[in-house]
């Protein structure tokens, strides 16, 4: 049975075949060809399907995509704000934490920070601001001795015309509290006077005694030591006795190279006028610019090589308004020459620290009346050789008022005259000079400048005494008095006029052309005053001082009046100020007839005994 079936399905298999063998070509190509166009369009449906599938998917995607971009945009923005948040916050915090830190330096500051803030407290401190501030001089008594062949006696005590041939003098002070400090200031003084050796010719100048400070320069006569050998210098803080370095003169932020540099330049140009220039043209103005300065900056270079060589052990002699510098002009002038640089501290005033570096809050002296107070600051009111005149001292010194500034100075050239006589003169003078004061004190329309000195000498015959005055005045604006009226005062004081003493003031066309704010009045005629040799005031003319005299000597007493100064100040000056700054002076002064005048002119009017005397010379009636 199942071969049969076997041979039936056979069968049935190839008579399907001779079936289909047995269809038309042409049919069979039809249906291949339906059936390639059913594929075709199948493929291309499934193309097509999967093209829009495609696009479905880009869609998506695209969508997608920009959900994400949009989600990871939000992301970083979320991100950035957090992190600006924190940095604000971190800054913040740091800045805070910076602010604390500078406070707790500002509390515990560094060593350089503590210098430098030190450095600018006491510059602020020490430092000048006007040439209208004051200082006082030292209340020390300055003792001088001579050592001749070994005998040594106060100069005092011998007579001038003995102090001849070689000696050495040096000096020596009393009158610290601190006897340590004294004996030792001493034992220095001392020293370098004799550093020259014991049997040569040796002279101490005092050069300076204020604001704690003492200075002396000591010259040695010994034409074996080449120029600035035969010098040295002690410039002494009398609160500890230490030496003064040429550095502490100024404020620590002074320009100090700069400063030497500009006398250095000075010192070369005043060589090429000196060299170029001789006494009928001296005065004239002087055309620097026909000379050769090329080598001036060279120099300057070498000059600040050898200050930071030098520095803290400079020699230097110190003034009352300069400072005197040697040893760094090596290889720049001829040392035969002077070859120091001079240094005015008019001209530096805010650099200059010396008059209150030492100053101290407690007195160094056992006394308080010695030296002179009130004192117009870089100059000193009496010329240099006027400290060794005996029995000089001041009646009156400094502001005594806001707008009035007054020095009247008694000089005396008495030497071994009774003690008690020249007191009884001194005495005089000094009620004479407060009488003045108090009418100086009423003037008010401008600022005033007031000068006077009395010299007492004895007369040739020795039969009374003479004391001669001179007076001047210098009147100005009041806001140029309050400064800059000053700075013409001392340049007037440290010029070529200060051998004149403290009567500076000169009222000549050139003088006057030079300071042309101030307005200058001087005695035209010699003022004098006659005492007795008792020490009595005897008039102010020579006849009648003679006559009274004689008839004192014959009768062995005389009654004489008392001239006071009973004046009336006459307050008519005005000052017009010009737009250049410059003040222009209207004097309208009208003297007072009635007015009793305390300076009187010297006239040979024997009968001119009374004491209203009309003076219309006299410089008081100008002024007063």
């Amino acid at each position: 049975m199942m071969e049969e079936n076997n041979d039936i399905e056979k069968n049935g298999t190839l008579h399907n075949n001779d079936e289909n063998n047995e269809i038309p070509k042409a049919l069979q190509n039809k249906e291949i060809n339906d059936d390639t166009k059913n594929e075709a369009n199948e493929r291309a449906t499934t193309t097509e399907t999967k093209k829009n599938i495609t696009k479905d998917n880009e869609k998506n995607n695209n969508k997608k995509f920009k959900k994400f971009y949009i989600v990871f945009i939000l992301v970083l923005l979320a991100i950035t704000i957090s992190a600006t948040y924190i940095t604000i916050k971190y800054i913040d915090k740091s800045s805070n934490q910076n602010n604390e830190n500078k406070e707790e330096n500002s509390e515990i500051p560094t060593e350089e920070t503590k210098e430098i803030v030190k450095k600018k407290a006491e510059d602020e401190k020490y430092a000048l601001t006007k040439y209208s501030e004051t200082y006082n001089e030292n209340d020390l008594l300055i003792n001088e001795y001579i050592d001749k062949d070994g005998d040594i006696k106060l100069r005092s005590d011998i007579d001038d015309a003995l102090i001849k041939g070689n000696y050495i003098s040096f000096i020596q002070i009393d009158g610290l509290k601190d006897k340590q400090v004294q004996n030792s200031v001493n034992s220095k003084l001392k020293e370098k006077a004799y550093s020259f050796g014991n049997n040569k010719d040796v002279r101490t100048n005092l050069t300076a005694n204020f604001s704690n400070v003492l200075a002396v320069s000591i010259y040695c006569n010994d034409s074996n030591l080449e120029y600035n050998e035969n010098e040295e210098c002690l410039n002494i803080d009398l609160s500890t006795g230490n030496e003064i370095s040429f550095e502490e003169i100024f404020v620590s932020s002074a320009p100090i190279n700069s400063i030497l540099s500009e006398g250095l330049y000075k010192l070369l140009a005043w060589r090429i006028k000196y060299q170029n220039s001789n006494e009928d043209n001296w005065e004239d103005d002087f055309d620097f610019s026909k000379y050769d300065s090329s080598d001036f900056e060279d120099k300057s270079m070498i000059l600040s090589r050898n200050y930071q060589k030098e520095k803290g052990k400079i020699k230097y002699s110190l003034y009352y308004d300069k400072v005197i510098v040697y040893g760094l002009l090596d290889g720049l002038v001829d040392k035969d020459s002077e070859s120091y640089i001079n240094i005015s501290f008019v001209k530096h005033l805010e650099d200059i620290a010396i008059f209150k570096r030492f100053l101290t809050k407690d007195s160094l002296y056992e006394n308080s009346d010695i030296g002179l107070k009130n004192i117009i600051v870089c100059q000193y009111p009496i010329a240099p050789e006027g400290k060794a005149i005996e029995g000089d001292r001041a009646l009156n010194l400094g502001f005594i008022s806001e707008n009035v500034y007054m020095e009247d100075f008694m000089e005396g050239y008495v030497k071994n005259a009774n003690e008690s006589v020249i007191k009884k003169i001194n005495d005089y003078l000094q009620n004479f000079s407060n009488e003045t004061k108090n009418n100086l004190m009423k003037y008010s329309n401008n600022g005033l400048i007031f000068q006077r000195t009395m010299q007492l000498i004895q007369d040739r015959d020795k039969s009374y005494y003479n004391v001669y005055i001179h007076e001047a005045k210098a009147v100005c604006a009041i806001d140029y008095f309050k400064n800059l009226a000053f700075e013409d005062y001392i340049n007037l004081k440290t010029g070529p006029r200060v051998d004149a003493g403290i009567f500076v003031f000169s009222d000549d066309e050139y003088e006057q052309n030079q300071h042309p704010n101030l307005k200058i009045t001087n005695t035209k005629e010699m003022q004098i005053l006659y005492f007795s040799l008792d020490g009595e005031y005897i008039g102010n003319n020579e006849e009648e001082a003679k006559r009274k005299t004689k008839t004192n000597n014959e009768n062995n007493e005389i009654t004489v009046e008392r001239i006071n100064p009973n004046t009336i100040l006459n307050d008519n000056t005005t000052i017009e100020t010009n737009t250049n700054n410059s003040s222009t002076i209207n004097t309208n002064i009208i003297n007072n007839s009635n007015t009793s005048s305390y300076i009187i002119n010297n006239t040979n009017n024997s009968s001119n005994t009374t004491n209203n005397i009309e003076n219309t010379n006299s410089i008081s009636n100008i002024l007063l």
